[in-house]
């Protein structure tokens, strides 16, 4: 659970990390800081505070459209409390936090839907061992018989 916990937490954040890097590189110059060291190193921070909120509420919560909700309200606030607040890398002007919660809304989507596909894929993986274990367990009880 925890391995599993850890595991998309490190894929939220860095793909949310690269999406990020890409929108600095390709937004207008008001819309996307300088980058240097400490705004590279606050992103990254921000993506890893911002993937944790995201995935907590699939860890608590069994309804997958209440946590998906929660999530992402949990991301936006910790998006503006870490980014506004704490580092001051998001400026406070009513366009910036709409292009942003609308890049943060992108990413997040994205993010969801790689780590979906990821646990049906990993499903998919241990369904097909389970019914092969099956199989060698019904061969074996035919051939002891």
């Amino acid at each position: 659970m925890i391995r599993e916990w850890i595991r998309n937490w490190m894929i939220g954040t860095f793909i949310s990390f690269g999406v990020e890097m890409l929108a600095f590189v390709l937004l207008p110059q008001e819309l996307a800081p300088d980058l240097n060291q400490i705004t590279v190193l606050q992103t990254f921070v921000i993506c890893m505070v911002c993937a944790m909120a995201a995935i907590l509420p699939f860890s608590v919560m069994e309804h997958r459209l209440h946590a998906f909700l929660v999530s992402a309200l949990l991301l936006l606030g910790s998006l503006f409390g870490v980014g506004v607040i704490l580092f001051e890398l998001i400026p406070f002007e009513g366009s910036v936090l709409l292009s942003v919660a609308l890049c943060c809304i992108l990413i997040y989507s994205l993010c969801y839907l790689i780590l979906l596909r990821k646990d049906e894929q990993d499903a998919k993986a241990i369904n097909q061992r389970l019914l092969k274990r099956r199989q060698m367990r019904m061969e074996q009880k035919q051939e002891e018989a």
